[in-house]
């Protein structure tokens, strides 16, 4: 529960989800045969990113 917790309060936040995408990209510079993990990371946080975007504006058409 406060694992939870924490992951919730630390990926509320879009420039901290932009953040974790920037240094995904940069590892996977550093690490390409790491390239299927960290892939499945950024999508990850897309997709993360894109349900915040969803939630701070319920009401808008």
């Amino acid at each position: 529960m406060t694992l939870g917790s924490h992951i919730n309060k630390k990926f509320q936040s879009q420039s901290l989800l932009t953040t974790e995408q920037i240094n995904v990209y940069l590892r996977l510079e550093q690490a390409p045969h790491k390239k299927e993990e960290l892939g499945i990371c950024n999508n990850v946080l897309s997709k993360i990113s894109s349900l915040l975007k969803d939630l701070e504006s319920p009401y808008k058409i």
